[in-house]
């Protein structure tokens, strides 16, 4: 027998099934923050892990056989922040102007940020060099077909829609999981690659300049398994780290935007300052208010301006020494004196990552490898503009 009720009721299941699957599809939800959404890209790495390994391990066996690892491309702050690197390898190189067959290009290009790729693509064609590119919600216009290029990812993600993307430190997120399986690769077939420590740590300056040249250790106690799923940990460290950034700041984001907003409105300027391998580079994207006004220190300036400073490891003691009715916003790993958050106007935005910055322990090695730090500060950076501009 016909019945309405259950024809209307399986219509509308078949409905509810679809928008179930579109949304599950459709990228980023339109309520999410940029922090949440970066955190989402870092675990779409994880799904690429199989491609990232096997363009880790055919650049192990290249680099161990007398290859050069070089950093390039079109996005603005990408190669300052691969190329030596606290956490990082000290056998990146940049500047590829004489590739060869041997050879491995990471680069990194974004809808925004292409210009110069073609020439990149076409001279490492020639040389018969393997360029990596992490392409993040980049769209060529005709099809990059090069005899050795990589395209990560292989899987496109869903576009970014918002105005400020997370496209470029996607790249930066995907980038470093590879390096971080690049490493493993090369333990894997017997090589410890030489690692920076990073300058603010006791030694490290010292251990880092001796070392300068070391491409690999001439032995090493970290084995195959030490070094499994480095790329996994790292992909989960930066999607944790996000979600506890974003905990313990929300509401200094906030009062931190309400803050620019009515400096703005009363006159004031807003004035960007930071320390890191992508800055300033990073902070000058297209995303950014145009009325931000960006300087070398954030001593200076008038009395109803907001200084915004992206610090490293060290907290800028010399704050507390700024003029009465001076505002920060300020972000480092080492946390700020009673002194500053007691004054009226003076916000702290945690980073959330160690001050050894490198966030991944490897047993057997001296010290950690892969770092958070430029990742979780740039990520503090982009919510604070978007909490601006939306």
């Amino acid at each position: 027998m016909f019945c309405a009720r259950c024809v209307f009721g399986q219509i509308m299941l078949t409905r509810l099934t679809l928008i179930l699957i579109i949304l599950a599809t459709a990228g980023p939800a339109a309520g999410e923050t940029y922090m949440e959404r970066l955190g989402r890209r870092a675990l779409d790495w994880q799904k690429e892990l199989p491609a990232i390994r096997d363009s880790a391990a055919e650049a192990a066996e290249k680099i161990m056989a007398g290859g050069k690892l070089y950093a390039a491309g079109p996005q603005p702050g990408f190669v300052s922040e691969i190329k030596w690197r606290a956490g990082g390898l000290m056998l990146m190189d940049s500047d590829p102007k004489s590739l060869t067959g041997m050879d491995i290009v990471i680069a990194a290009t974004t809808a925004r940020d292409s210009a110069g790729l073609e020439e990149l693509l076409d001279a490492a064609d020639k040389a018969g060099a393997t360029v990596i590119l992490f392409a993040n919600g980049f769209a060529p216009p005709a099809p990059l077909k090069r005899g050795k290029l990589r395209i990560l990812p292989v899987e496109p993600f869903a576009a970014d829609p918002r105005r400020v993307s997370v496209e470029s430190m996607s790249n930066l997120v995907g980038a470093w999981g590879w390096t971080a399986e690049f490493i493993a690769a090369c333990v894997e077939r017997g090589k410890m690659p030489g690692i920076f420590q990073s300058f603010g740590m006791p030694g490290g300056r010292k251990r880092s300049e001796a070392l300068r040249e070391c491409a690999f250790h001439g032995t090493s106690s970290v084995t195959p398994g030490d070094a499994k799923d480095l790329g996994l940990r790292f992909f989960q460290a930066v999607s944790d780290s996000l979600k506890t950034a974003l905990a313990q700041n929300r509401a200094g984001f906030g009062k931190a935007a309400e803050m620019i907003m009515a400096c703005r409105k009363a006159g004031g300027a807003v004035r960007i300052s930071g320390i890191g391998h992508m800055f300033p580079a990073e902070l000058r994207q297209p995303q950014a208010p145009d009325w931000f006004t960006h300087v070398s220190s954030p001593t200076n300036g008038a009395d109803n301006d907001i200084n915004v400073f992206l610090g490293y490891q060290v907290f800028p003691y010399e704050l507390l020494n700024a003029a009465p009715g001076r505002r920060f916003v300020v972000t480092s790993s080492d946390p700020p004196p009673a002194e500053f958050t007691a004054r009226p106007g003076n916000i702290y935005l945690d980073p959330c990552w160690e001050i050894r910055d490198a966030c991944l322990r490897l047993k057997g090695y001296d010290v950690p490898v892969i770092p958070i730090s430029g990742i979780m500060t740039t990520a503090i950076y982009w919510q604070l503009v978007e909490n601006l501009v939306n």
